[in-house]
């Protein structure tokens, strides 16, 4: 079973570090991509944050409320991602997968308070998805987001 953590910052600014939940869905994504099974034709590569209050639970498969004012957003709304290997355990054993997010002209009525992973083929693969206290935001912040799964 794999495990991991997100991490939040807004301006620089580290507002939430805590234990990851990786979804059913993303478990059956990643074993597929690993064994060549299910076709899969990316990668973890996409990003998306939201303002949906619903807890985490291993059968997400989206985030409840997506923000749709991300400057430079992909078509799915989310952003792309880095990608660096870490060592936690044994060497190279934890992928982590970091995402900028700049606020656009028009800031969410609500405050950030979700994040999810996603392979973002033709029809998004949520891998991973978090809720964490709310991150108000004004145009142009930026929030930065890094996700650490270790195998």
């Amino acid at each position: 079973m794999s495990k991991g953590w997100i991490t939040v910052w807004k301006n620089d600014v580290l507002l939430v570090d805590k234990h990851n939940i990786t979804t059913n869905s993303g478990i059956e994504a990643l074993v597929k991509t690993m064994t060549n099974y299910g076709g899969y034709a990316s990668y973890v590569d996409s990003m998306e944050i939201g303002t949906g209050t619903n807890p985490a639970t291993p059968t997400d498969t989206a985030l409840q409320s997506l923000y749709n004012g991300i400057v430079g957003a992909n078509a799915n709304g989310g952003t792309s991602v880095s990608v660096a290997l870490a060592t936690t355990t044994v060497s190279n054993d934890t992928a982590v997968f970091t995402a900028k997010f700049k606020i656009g002209s028009t800031a969410p009525s609500s405050p950030i308070t979700e994040a999810g992973l996603f392979f973002n083929d033709a029809t998004p693969t949520m891998i991973a998805r978090q809720v964490f206290d709310g991150i108000t935001v004004l145009s142009n912040d930026i929030i930065t987001v890094a996700w650490s799964i270790q195998l």
